[in-house]
C-alpha cells in the first residue's frame, strides 16, 4: 500500500466531513425505516497547504502524485501529516481504518519569488477518503 510523504502541511485550509446520510422510507400506515447508508469517513476532504517547501521535498510529493497516478491509486496518511489541533485529529481518527485517500484534482504548484532564496515553493494539496 502507498503512504503520502510524511511531510507536515503548514495549514489545513479546509474539512469536509460526511454526511452519514440516512435513508427514509415512509410507509402508507405512518410508519417509517431508516437506513444510515455510511459508517465509514467516505468523501471526507482535506486540503492541505505548504509553505516554504525545498525542491526536494516539492519532488517527493510530485514523484508520489506520479506513482498514483494522480487520483488513480490509493493510499494512507501518515500520522506526521496530521499535526493540526486534537479536534480534526480526533474526527479524521474517527473515519475508521478501512478509509484510504485519493488526490482531488491536481497538486497546485507556486514558486516563491525572493531576493534572497531560490528553490522555494508553495503548494496546495487536495485529498478525498475513499474505501478499497
Amino acid at each position: 500500500m502507498r503512504v503520502y510523504p510524511s511531510i507536515a502541511p503548514n495549514f489545513l485550509k479546509g474539512l469536509k466531513l460526511p454526511s452519514y446520510n440516512t435513508e427514509i422510507s415512509e410507509f402508507p400506515d405512518g410508519g417509517e425505516n431508516r437506513i444510515q447508508l455510511s459508517n465509514i469517513g467516505v468523501g471526507t476532504k482535506l486540503s492541505l497547504s505548504y509553505e516554504a517547501l525545498t525542491e526536494t521535498q516539492v519532488a517527493s510529493i510530485m514523484n508520489f502524485y506520479a506513482s498514483c497516478k494522480g487520483e488513480g491509486y490509493a493510499f494512507l496518511l501518515p500520522t506526521t501529516v496530521m499535526n493540526h489541533p486534537i479536534a480534526i485529529n480526533t474526527a479524521i481518527v474517527a473515519l475508521k481504518a478501512t478509509t484510504y485517500w485519493v488526490f482531488e484534482g491536481q497538486v497546485r504548484i507556486t514558486p516563491r519569488y525572493s531576493t534572497y532564496q531560490r528553490g522555494v515553493f508553495d503548494i496546495e494539496v487536495t485529498l478525498s477518503s475513499v474505501v478499497t
